[in-house]
């Protein structure tokens, strides 16, 4: 039967059209292991269920499997994915056994939060990947998708949470430099990149904005991570900052940050203080308390002198006037 001249229009019209934009952005309403997973057996798949359906071959692209101490990695070439068309979802089948007792978690980036040389998962619509389930593209990696765990093994695990040691500034430190580095130490080794979306520095005053940096990372003589963040700009002088690391962050078994060292792991860690007065400006040399000292010294010696001299002069002896002592008779 021959469809209708304007029926087989619409159709071909239809066909043609873009697809219906989504309201909201994509994210994962599920993933097994689920975040912050303990015991997980080294024969597991990876799954992620989605809020929609996405472009499959995006998500492969941007995913990746890591040890949270980067010594080992895996990508979408060390095993076989399914991905699901009624619901929509996306199975990693690894080619591997997983390592034992080792705290890993995969990610699959977004191209509004890439990092290095990702290329982002996007919907079949083309909106790109929104953890954080915002609809706005955020500061890197806010809206990629991770997912720590750790694997069963033998022996004892570290259920100890980690703690902040030593930081610089100290808590409640007034006239801290506007242009000094901020240091932190932990109490063992960290997962960087927990810490580093944990990291805040704010001002007190509402008015000021959250203040960006470069983060850097180092080991002390005992092998606990050691955080430097050098601010892209000076602070403000005269002003309060909080420096902050939220309780999310986790050390290398997965452990919650004890921020508040209360013995709890999922504490924040929070040193308030305030910075210097404003430097003075180029070439314009720092004045001296010298030259004033000196002048009063000389000053003083000078009024001492003439204290003396007089008193000298009211000490020696006087004849009176008109009276004349003649010699003794020899």
């Amino acid at each position: 039967m021959r469809l209708p001249a304007f029926l087989l229009l619409a159709l071909l019209m239809a066909a043609a059209l873009p697809p219906v934009r989504a309201t909201h952005w994509p994210y994962a309403t599920y993933t097994s292991p689920p975040d912050g997973g303990v015991n997980v057996p080294v024969s597991t798949n990876l799954e992620i269920l989605w809020s929609e359906a996405m472009n499959t071959a995006s998500v492969e692209a941007s995913f990746v499997l890591v040890d949270v101490d980067h010594s080992i990695e895996y990508d979408s070439s060390d095993g076989t994915w399914v991905h699901g068309l009624g619901t929509p979802s996306s199975t990693f089948d690894p080619s591997f056994t997983l390592p034992t007792g080792t705290a890993l978690y995969f990610q699959v980036c977004s191209p509004a939060g890439a990092i290095s040389l990702c290329p982002g998962a996007t919907s079949v619509t083309g909106e790109p990947l929104d953890q954080n389930r915002n609809d706005l593209t955020d500061t890197p990696p806010l809206d990629n998708l991770r997912v720590d765990f750790t694997t069963a093994g033998a022996g004892p695990s570290d259920t100890t949470p980690p703690q902040v040691t030593f930081s610089v500034p100290r808590p409640g430190q007034s006239g801290f430099p506007a242009n000094g580095d901020l240091v932190l130490t932990f109490s063992e080794r960290m997962d960087h990149d927990s810490v580093e979306v944990a990291l805040s520095l704010t001002g007190a005053n509402a008015t000021l904005a959250p203040v960006l940096g470069t983060v850097t990372w180092s080991q002390d003589g005992s092998g606990r991570d050691v955080l430097t963040w050098d601010p892209l700009a000076d602070l403000v002088p005269l002003q309060s900052y909080a420096l902050s690391v939220a309780g999310t962050a986790r050390d290398l078994s997965g452990n919650l940050l004890d921020g508040d060292s209360n013995g709890f792991p999922g504490g924040t860690f929070t040193a308030t203080f305030s910075t210097a007065g404003p430097a003075p400006p180029p070439g314009q040399p720092i004045a001296s308390p010298w030259p004033w000292l000196i002048i009063v010294l000389l000053a003083i010696m000078v009024g001492v002198l003439l204290l003396v001299l007089l008193l000298l002069r009211r000490r020696r002896p006087t004849s009176p006037p008109g009276f004349y002592l003649p010699p003794p008779q020899s």
